[in-house]
């Protein structure tokens, strides 16, 4: 469970502990955090298949803050079905998770 905070803490640094811990609660399907808490604490190992298929159940997202004003502008565009603006060079999007695509460059 460490290992996994910490993968999900690398990937968006600017989650909450909270946020954080209520990934973890979902992935492992416990809703007590004191029992998350143990369990983390006893070094206890899970099984990342059903922990990956638990979690994929809620969206995982990056903080609006740790994303780029482009990636945001063109999540606000596809979240409102509209194509997005053009705009100057850059890379290309993110993927989109649960399926979806991720937004182009410009």
């Amino acid at each position: 469970l460490g290992q996994l905070r910490d993968a999900i803490v690398t990937s968006d640094p600017l989650k909450t502990r909270e946020e954080v811990t209520a990934y973890l609660m979902t992935g492992c399907g416990v809703r007590d955090p004191d029992e998350l808490a143990a369990r983390e604490v006893s070094n206890s190992k899970i099984n990342i298949r059903p922990f990956i298929r638990a979690l994929s159940k809620c969206l995982l997202t990056k903080s609006a803050s740790s994303a780029t004003a482009e990636q945001v502008a063109a999540t606000a565009a596809a979240a409102r079905g509209g194509g997005g603006g053009g705009g100057g060079g850059g890379g290309g999007g993110g993927g989109g998770g649960d399926g979806g695509g991720g937004g182009g460059g410009g």
